[in-house]
Parts: C-alpha cells; structure tokens; sequence
C-alpha cells in the first residue's frame, strides 16, 4: 500500500455488548405519550407534512426524520418526544430554548415544499 500509515489505523471492533445495545439507540421515541410526559415536554413544533404520504420519494422521510432525531438526541437528549400528528409528526421538548433553536435548523413546513416540486 501506498500509505501504510492510513491503513494500519483502521481497526474494526465488534463486540456482542454493541449487538446488543443497537436496538436500544435505534429505537424511534414517537408514539402514545402520558399525562407526565406531556406535561415534562410543553414546548412544543409541529413538523407539518412529515410522514410517508407527503414525502414520497424513497428515502426521503426516513433521511428527515433521523437527521431531526439525531439532532435531538445530540441536543436535547432524555429532553424531547416525538408524537405523531394527523398532519406530520409533533416533537416536544423540555426547554423552550431547544425547541427555537429546533425551527432554526430544520424546515417545519415540509407539505408545502413537497407540493411545490410537483
């Protein structure tokens, strides 16, 4: 190899503990939430046109739906809940601060852009 310095760095560690935790950090937090929870998470952005039926190229929702729960576990982790709405997706959050910056970085009005490109 030309530098031996790039491939002797990769290593690749597999253990039966990262089998097994997999599931836990893929799990998707979105479904029935409770009376407590709803009241620990009041803030709350509604992302319009979030789901299979508006975004219908392959991939599509899936890449936007883990780009804003990845963004959420990285900044609000144990903070927020995603609950699915009529019309989208509702994520919730503890702190008022998390969920503005939340529609700062991503489009909360994905229908209408969806309905655009047609």
């Amino acid at each position: 190899m030309r530098y031996p310095e790039v491939t002797s760095a990769i290593t690749l560690s597999f253990s039966t503990n990262d089998a097994l935790e997999a599931p836990a950090r893929n799990r998707q937090r979105f479904g029935t939430i409770d009376a407590a929870r709803r009241a620990a998470t009041p803030h709350l952005v509604l992302c319009d046109g979030l789901s299979r039926t508006i975004l219908t190229k392959p991939g599509q929702f899936e890449r936007e739906l883990s780009a804003r729960v990845r963004w959420c576990e990285k900044y609000a982790p144990g903070d927020f809940e995603i609950e699915p709405v009529e019309s989208g997706l509702r994520f919730r959050f503890a702190r008022i601060a998390i969920a503005n910056l939340f529609r700062i970085w991503f489009e909360t009005d994905l229908r209408s852009r969806s309905m655009a490109r047609q």
